[in-house]
């Protein structure tokens, strides 16, 4: 069971639905916004959504929506081969880094206000992927950590499922967490995405709980954010 659970965004959505709860805002007026998504699109090989949750006035908190037309075992395929999200290298350092990476810090640089990600989503034929930030610049940070832990534990989700579920909520914990904590002050003491996720499947109404750490489903309370 999961305390405190917000609806999620449906597989297929629509640029007028609100199911996550969220407060939003039109498509943002920010320079480079188009160019932004059109990157996307190119390297993911998807349609891309891209509004704006707003507390402040001077907020941009993007909410960024992917519909791509495979299966989840096609885009791990194609991530593993490296050309679906294909590193690219990075001009600071002598290594390579994720093309969303490079699109966010590309759209930064063309405006005056941090630019940050809220929710980042990725609707396939077979299941939906849902990402919440926990902590500032935490979802762009973990991107790729998430990608190649859905390729490691896929076989384990699969198998103990008995099929692929229709949505991965990224992450839950185990005890609420005050809203000072999402600010860490050292990365080892930062909230984790890679200790549970909420796996949605037919058979069930509520979540099962999957631990990353014991690569198995786990019964308990656990909690979403739920800004």
């Amino acid at each position: 069971m999961i305390r405190n659970h917000q609806e999620i965004l449906p597989m297929y959505p629509n640029e007028n639905s609100n199911k996550s709860g969220l407060q939003f805002k039109e498509i943002p007026r920010l320079n480079g916004i188009l160019g932004f998504q059109r990157q996307l699109e190119k390297d993911y090989f998807s349609k891309v959504s891209v509004r704006n949750y707003q507390q402040d006035a001077d907020d941009f908190n993007l909410v960024i929506g992917m519909q791509c037309n495979m299966y989840l075992s096609d885009i791990l395929y194609h991530l593993d081969l490296e050309c679906w999200g294909a590193k690219i290298p990075d001009g600071n350092r002598n290594s390579k880094q994720s093309p969303f990476r490079q699109a966010l810090q590309d759209l930064n640089a063309c405006n005056s206000e941090l630019i940050d990600v809220e929710e980042f989503s990725i609707f396939l034929n077979d299941t939906a992927i849902v990402i919440k930030s926990i902590y500032p610049q935490s979802i762009v940070s973990n991107l790729d950590l998430i990608l190649e832990a859905l390729g490691n534990h896929y076989l384990d989700i699969t198998s103990q499922l008995g099929e692929v579920p229709y949505e991965i909520y990224i992450p839950v914990f185990e005890e609420e967490i005050e809203q000072d904590l999402y600010l860490p002050k050292t990365a080892g003491e930062s909230p984790d995405f890679l200790s549970f996720w909420a796996m949605y499947s037919e058979r069930e109404e509520d979540a099962y709980i999957y631990d990353l750490k014991r690569r198995s489903l786990i019964s308990g309370e656990l909690f979403m954010l739920n800004q």
